[in-house]
C-alpha cells in the first residue's frame, strides 16, 4: 500500500474496531503511548481534558462488543509529510482529528481530539484558532513564555518520533513545563522570523492545524477554552541537520 492507502487504513480500523468491539483490531492501530484528548467543558476557560490512553481504548472503548451504531465513516487525510500526517473522520456519532506516524512498515494514531456530533459540526472560529497558532510559533522567536502560555494548554502532548526507519515505538515527548523552558530560551542558532501557520481544518470547538517555522514541520491540534483556543497536541519532524 501507498502511506495514504496504509493511513485510510488505520483510521478505518480505528472506527470500525470501536463500533464492533473488536480489541485486537483496535490494538492495531494506535501507538502505545497514544493521546486521545477530549475537553471537559469548552464554556469554562479552566477546563480540563479528558483522557482515554491506549489500555482503556483497547478494552474499555471496545467492551460490549458490537455498538449499535452505523459503520459509516468519512476519512479525509489532511497532509503526509515524510513519516508523519493529519487526518480527520467523522463517524456517525463523532468527529476525531487525528495525528498519525510512520513506525517501520505501519502507521499508528500517536494523537487525537474528538468531539461527539452534531457540536463538531458547528463552523467553528478559524480567525481564533489562526491566532492560537501565531501565538505558537512566535513565541519561540521572541522568548515570549507569555505567549506560549496563552496559547498551550497544560496538558499539552507534544511528541516527535525518533526512528521511523526501524519500526520502534519510541517518541520523544515534551512537557508543558519543558515547552516553556524551551521557549524562554529560544533558539539555539539565529533563526530568522517567519512561519507558515495554518488552519487545516474547524469542526466546532476543535481544530486542527500546521506549522513550518525554521527547522520544524509540526501538526496541532487546537480546542476551544471558553473564550481562547489552546494547542492540546502537537506532532512534529525536524528538518534541521548539522553543518
Amino acid at each position: 500500500m501507498t502511506d495514504r492507502e496504509a493511513i485510510a487504513a488505520a483510521v478505518t480500523d480505528y472506527v470500525e474496531s470501536y463500533l464492533d468491539g473488536d480489541a485486537a483490531r483496535m490494538t492495531s492501530c494506535l501507538h502505545p503511548r497514544l493521546a486521545k484528548r477530549r475537553v471537559e467543558d469548552h464554556a469554562v476557560r479552566t477546563s480540563g481534558v479528558e483522557e482515554a490512553p491506549f489500555e482503556e481504548m483497547t478494552t474499555e472503548a471496545v467492551a460490549g462488543g458490537p455498538k449499535n451504531l452505523g459503520h459509516q465513516a468519512d476519512v479525509t487525510i489532511f497532509e503526509v509529510i515524510d513519516g508523519i500526517a493529519t487526518a480527520k473522520v467523522i463517524s456517525e456519532s463523532f468527529v476525531d482529528l487525528l495525528h498519525l506516524a510512520r513506525f517501520g512498515d505501519r502507521w499508528l494514531i500517536v494523537n487525537a481530539l474528538w468531539e461527539e456530533r452534531p457540536q463538531a459540526d458547528g463552523p467553528g472560529d478559524a480567525p481564533a484558532v489562526g491566532r492560537a497558532l501565531d501565538d505558537y510559533s512566535g513565541s519561540w522567536f521572541d522568548r515570549d513564555v507569555e505567549a506560549i502560555r496563552r496559547a498551550v494548554h497544560p496538558s499539552l502532548a507534544e511528541r516527535k518520533v525518533l526512528d521511523a526507519a526501524s519500526g520502534a515505538l519510541d517518541l520523544d515527548e515534551t512537557t508543558f513545563d519543558e515547552l516553556l523552558d524551551i521557549v524562554a530560551e529560544g533558539p539555539d542558532e539565529p533563526a530568522e522570523r517567519v512561519w507558515d501557520a495554518r488552519v487545516l481544518d474547524v469542526s466546532g470547538d476543535i481544530a486542527s492545524g500546521k506549522v513550518v517555522a525554521a527547522w520544524f514541520e509540526i501538526y496541532l491540534h487546537v480546542a476551544r477554552f471558553a473564550d481562547r483556543w489552546k494547542i492540546v497536541n502537537i506532532l512534529y519532524r525536524s528538518t534541521w541537520e548539522p553543518s
